[in-house]
């Protein structure tokens, strides 16, 4: 299974030498500090790489990352679990507390690991991807195509979001890695005005703000 990755392109050279490693072997800060992520854990995704990149640098350029992994290693990511079992869970507490509850218990839910990619678009897994089974990074200067910065930075990780765009944010992030269509960007796209149109399509047909480093 391909799935995706978004970090600081400050970051690439090191990861393409040792893999993804989590953060308890990074000894990286968090980059959402109010609900950070299980520390023991690396976060894929099939359709916000791209935001996820954004989060992660700051004023560096992103680096979008495609890597393999295999179905039976992933776990689901617990603000699916929070999200989902919202309404009937006997699990208690604020929206935060539970999500924590739930950080620690990944492995008691495994089987609703493609589940949540599929109903969020994200997934954990135990420790890192190996370098070698990183199979295309790309790097972004996200100053040279502000169209393209916007929409990936859009997106609420929600499962409304999901429901409603995941095909869109597929889109993108398939950009990142080959030509792709302005219809893959906005499925109302012909309802657009003319001249937002335009730039659209002179946004997802200009890739000079991309650099392929492994491809």
């Amino acid at each position: 299974m391909l799935l995706y990755h978004g970090t600081s392109a400050t970051s690439l050279d090191h990861i393409l030498r040792e893999g993804l490693r989590p953060r308890v072997q990074t000894k990286r800060a968090t980059n959402f500090p109010k609900a950070p992520s299980h520390a023991d854990m690396t976060y894929l995704t099939d359709v916000y790489a791209p935001y996820f990149a954004a989060n992660a640098s700051h004023d560096d350029d992103w680096a979008v990352l495609e890597v393999e992994v295999d179905e039976a290693d992933l776990l689901p990511d617990e603000d699916y679990l929070e999200q989902a079992f919202r309404r009937n869970s006997t699990v208690r507490g604020d929206m935060l507390q539970r999500t924590a509850l739930y950080r620690e218990m990944l492995h008691e839910y495994r089987r609703y690991a493609l589940t949540s990619l599929q109903r969020l678009g994200t997934v954990a897994v135990e420790g890192g991807v190996p370098a070698a089974r990183i199979t295309r990074a790309v790097t972004f200067n996200w100053r040279a195509n502000m169209a393209i910065t916007l929409r990936a930075c859009d997106p609420q990780i929600s499962l409304l979001n999901h429901a409603i765009c995941a095909q869109l944010y597929r889109g993108l992030t398939r950009w990142f890695f080959e030509p792709t269509e302005a219809q893959a960007f906005s499925t109302a796209l012909d309802l657009l005005p003319t001249d937002a149109q335009q730039a659209l399509h002179a946004a997802v047909a200009d890739r000079s703000a991309l650099k392929v480093v492994r491809p």
